[in-house]
């Protein structure tokens, strides 16, 4: 690209500086300091002397330090993450994007991107996020990789905005891809063909044709399925949504292959 996304054109951004980190982690240093000084001071005011005064004064100065504690470990992980991490700002539009990492802008056209992968994962107990872990990749034509992970942006905020368009782009590439007589692998056991898709269960290479063919995503996972004798679709394999590389852009070409070879299904993907 010749010049970067302007914000106001941009559909995502993010931007995260190593000089932020940096403020965070001294006004942690800061707060974890001031209240361990507020831990010494209680046991010096002289209304916490009396003795029946001593439950509340053993109270007072194990939540100065529990919560000094915690803000000194904030600290820590925010000194880490400025001294591990660049800067890094990037803008994402329908044409493309640019990525800044410390002086250096990569900027990119969509036609470029050959490999989308949406590896970002959060577990959660009862809606509360426990642990946020992996990211989504973006491999350009010339190796490069970009990584979205939680240190410095919204993975799934950016795969709601900017995921359509990514999977457009792949869709077209790997339609243009299927047309020319090359089949494309999505994951080591899935690869896609002008003719259905190929899955490989172990030694074992399982042909489905488009006619014959179910493709669907389920509770964060791949399923390909193939018609039956009786006309059912039965299951064939199961892939980790996460782990199925270009997976927007296969959904994409799926209903559309899927439609033409099965026109009186009402849903087909």
């Amino acid at each position: 690209m010749s010049t970067e996304p302007a914000p106001d054109r941009a559909i995502f951004s993010f931007e995260w500086r190593r000089r932020r980190a940096l403020r965070r982690a001294w006004l942690n240093v800061f707060v974890a300091v001031l209240l361990f000084g507020l831990f010494v001071a209680l046991g010096y005011w002289p209304v916490l002397q009396a003795p029946d005064a001593a439950p509340w004064l053993r109270l007072a100065q194990t939540v100065a330090v529990v919560v000094a504690a915690m803000f000194a470990v904030r600290a820590v992980f925010n000194l880490g993450r400025a001294m591990l991490r660049r800067t890094q700002v990037a803008h994402f539009s329908r044409e493309g994007f640019a990525w800044q990492v410390d002086e250096t802008i990569h900027r990119y056209r969509w036609e470029k991107l050959v490999r989308y992968r949406t590896g970002a994962r959060t577990w959660r107990i009862f809606g509360i996020p426990v642990r946020r872990f992996g990211s989504h990749r973006l491999t350009m034509s010339d190796k490069r990789t970009f990584a979205l992970h939680h240190g410095i942006t919204s993975p799934e905020k950016f795969d709601a905005a900017v995921g359509p368009v990514i999977s457009e782009a792949l869709g077209v590439k790997m339609a243009d891809t299927l047309r020319s007589g090359q089949a494309v692998r999505l994951h080591p056991g899935l690869m896609v063909s002008k003719a259905g898709v190929v899955v490989f269960k172990g030694r074992k290479k399982i042909g489905i044709k488009w006619s014959q063919a179910d493709i669907k995503v389920a509770g964060g996972q791949l399923v390909i399925g193939a018609a039956g004798k009786n006309g059912r679709f039965k299951t064939v394999r199961r892939y980790p949504a996460h782990g199925v590389d270009n997976l927007g852009g296969f959904l994409d070409l799926a209903e559309v292959m899927l439609t033409a070879h099965q026109p009186n299904r009402r849903s087909v993907v």
